[in-house]
């Protein structure tokens, strides 16, 4: 793939990332670390390859919504890997995760997750 692509997908990636997130006035202020939250089950990773020379590998970071039934509600990139297709597969893939809700004194509230992934 050459640079102009390159640059010109990892711009799209990021247009996405702001269209597909939830405005930033509405993001939780609480904010835990992925390790604090239970998935109700695995989701996959999913991400796409075919143009590349094999899996993409790198590590990004993201911040999750995840709302008071623990569904995710917004997906925004805060650090890229640098690889367009891992960082999209990945932000695509999350919104499949289901968490148990974070509980502060009995009462399910929303969240911000921060979520690192290395591939």
């Amino acid at each position: 793939m050459g640079r102009v692509s390159r640059v010109l997908l990892t711009a799209l990636v990021s247009l996405l990332a702001a269209c597909a997130s939830t405005p930033e006035d509405v993001w939780p202020e609480r904010e835990v670390s992925i390790f604090q939250m239970r998935l109700r089950e695995p989701f996959p990773l999913v991400y796409n390859y075919r143009l590349m020379d094999g899996p993409p590998k790198g590590r990004l970071i993201l911040r999750l919504h995840v709302d008071t039934a623990g569904d995710v509600r917004g997906v925004r990139l805060v650090q890229s890997s640098g690889q367009p297709n891992l960082d999209e597969g990945a932000m695509q893939s999350v919104w499949k995760a289901s968490f148990h809700p974070w509980r502060v004194d009995g009462q399910a509230v929303p969240v911000s997750v921060i979520l690192p992934l290395q591939r």
